[in-house]
């Protein structure tokens, strides 16, 4: 695989449909790199068929993905063992990419694989991943990748509360053709925006917004709820939030231990309320 055909295959994997990947690629790259084994492009691009064998095992950075893990208590992505496997061939490969040669056109595209497996790993605080990825320009972006660009702000965004950069990234993500662009319903949205109003310590409107979002009983509104106790704990009306928890444990037959979670930390400041409550010999 000469240099010619290395571009070739860049081009190749900087189409429109990441799909395009395929083994035989692979194996392409990795016999060019028998000959040319400080080659960064084709690590970086060996980092794109990675990412491309992660959405094939499952990862989809969709809009349910994205409310799962903001409105989440705990850190837990839960990804399974072939997309983790995948995730770290491409954050070892663009991290080669990277140490061989700093500034290439398709920089910030590398820059978004780390970050990605960085944030899914837990091995930076939020907000330092958020000030890198505040230094890449979506302009520099694949228009097939622009979706992993996009949720990842989202993403750290939703938990840090700041609602003009929640807004700038909403509008970016709605001008978007509709096949690079997070799909969102009404619901989605709105329950995305009370996360965000939740964070920022703007409770009224974050309530505003949960309870437009909890029409249905399924996942959204169930953690719509329990952001809504969350909420009634702040507020220091910790009967009202126990109520709402008691009710849910009972709604989910007692398998949600997030449930206990939120009410354990209100008994600890409200330990009165533990005695009297439906919750206080149910073991976590």
């Amino acid at each position: 695989m000469n240099r010619l055909e290395s571009e070739g295959a860049a081009r190749l994997l900087n189409k429109e449909s990441i799909g395009n990947i395929s083994k035989s690629l692979k194996t392409a790259i990795f016999k060019h790199l028998k000959k040319e084994r400080l080659d960064p492009d084709a690590f970086h691009f060996l980092a794109r068929a990675y990412f491309f064998d992660a959405t094939e095992a499952g990862l989809d950075l969709n809009a349910t993905f994205l409310l799962k893990q903001a409105s989440g208590n705990k850190f837990n992505f839960n990804l399974s063992r072939n997309i983790s496997l995948a995730l770290t061939k491409m954050y070892k490969s663009a991290l080669r990419a990277r140490a061989l040669v700093k500034d290439r056109h398709y920089s910030g595209l590398n820059r978004l694989f780390i970050l990605l497996h960085e944030t899914f790993e837990a091995r930076k605080k939020k907000k330092y991943i958020m000030q890198e990825l505040e230094e890449i320009d979506i302009d520099s972006i694949p228009s097939a990748y622009k979706k992993l660009y996009l949720w990842l702000h989202l993403y750290g965004i939703s938990q840090s509360g700041k609602i003009e950069k929640f807004q700038k990234f909403e509008n970016e993500n709605q001008s978007l053709p509709v096949k690079q662009r997070i799909q969102f319903s009404e619901r989605e949205r709105a329950f995305l925006s009370g996360i965000v109003y939740f964070y920022n310590k703007d409770y009224i409107k974050s309530l505003s917004f949960l309870r437009k979002a909890r029409t249905e009983k399924d996942l959204i509104s169930l953690k719509a709820m329990k952001l809504e106790a969350r909420i009634f704990y702040k507020q220091n009306l910790p009967d009202k939030a126990i109520h709402l928890l008691e009710d849910l444990y009972k709604q989910t037959e007692g398998k949600d231990s997030e449930i206990l979670d939120i009410a354990n930390r209100i008994f600890f400041d409200y330990p009165e309320l533990k005695k009297k409550s439906e919750l206080k010999d149910v073991k976590p």
